[in-house]
């Protein structure tokens, strides 16, 4: 393993955290929208 495959890989992975946050904040905006129009 060289520093530049480290690299690389440490930059994947915080991509791929980053794209799981946005998926998470966007099913929770889901949800509550849901959860408001059913308590409406």
């Amino acid at each position: 393993m060289t520093i530049d495959q480290v690299a690389i890989d440490d930059e994947a992975l915080r991509r791929a955290t980053r794209k799981g946050i946005i998926a998470a904040l966007i099913l929770a905006g889901l949800t509550i929208i849901e959860y408001i129009v059913a308590t409406n």
